[in-house]
């Protein structure tokens, strides 16, 4: 049945939020740990974000929602090289036409790799120090097999990498939070607002 007919996937719209990527990504770049379904993840990680501000102060926080969000630019240009599928984004590593090099050497620098050629054969570079370096903690997060995709790509294989979004139930539904958001607009969404983080906390407060 298309997702416009059938009546309980519109109410899943109307009651949740996106988290790209997926609780596990947030949870991983984050540091903020936890398991449990995305609506119960994104309670508490609203939570650990208002200790966090209320115990190393709000400029702490906003430093690290900004090394987020920037991790979270990157991935949404990384999704844009890649093709929706059921439930996932799918970025495809292949050489071959001038276009695939070009698209697959953009995503490998989204996520910290330099593609190089040597005697005619391709290879992936990790740098251990500078801007690439930095953009690994991506990869790391996506749990990305390193090693598999360095020697599919030595070996002219195409390797891919599957984004996967969660969807949480929140409280109040999805609009409220949206309307509010909507001068707050971010790469991370719901969660990439520290403001909006600590009202969603009070009205999740157990107490």
């Amino acid at each position: 049945m298309p997702e416009q007919e059938n009546p309980s996937f519109a109410t899943d719209q109307e009651n949740t939020v996106v988290i790209p990527g997926g609780v596990s990504l947030l949870r991983n770049l984050s540091g903020v740990p936890r398991h449990g379904e995305p609506g119960q993840y994104l309670i508490f990680f609203a939570r650990a974000a208002v200790e966090l501000a209320e115990t190393q102060g709000s400029k702490e926080w906003a430093r690290r929602v900004e090394v987020l969000l920037e991790h979270y630019e990157r991935l949404n240009e990384l999704r844009r090289l890649g093709r929706p599928e059921v439930g996932a984004t799918v970025v495809t590593i292949q050489l071959g036409s001038r276009q695939d090099d070009r698209r697959s050497r953009r995503a490998l620098e989204l996520l910290g790799y330099r593609l190089r050629r040597s005697g005619g054969t391709a290879q992936v570079e990790m740098p251990a120090r500078g801007e690439l370096s930095r953009r690994q903690s991506l990869a790391a997060a996506l749990e990305l097999d390193e090693e598999g995709m360095a020697e599919a790509v030595r070996e002219n294989r195409t390797f891919t990498i599957a984004i996967r979004d969660d969807r949480a139930r929140v409280v109040l539904g999805a609009k409220a939070w949206s309307e509010l958001l909507a001068d707050r607009e971010n790469a991370l969404g719901f969660a990439g607002s520290p403001t909006i983080m600590r009202i969603f906390s009070t009205f999740t407060d157990p107490h």
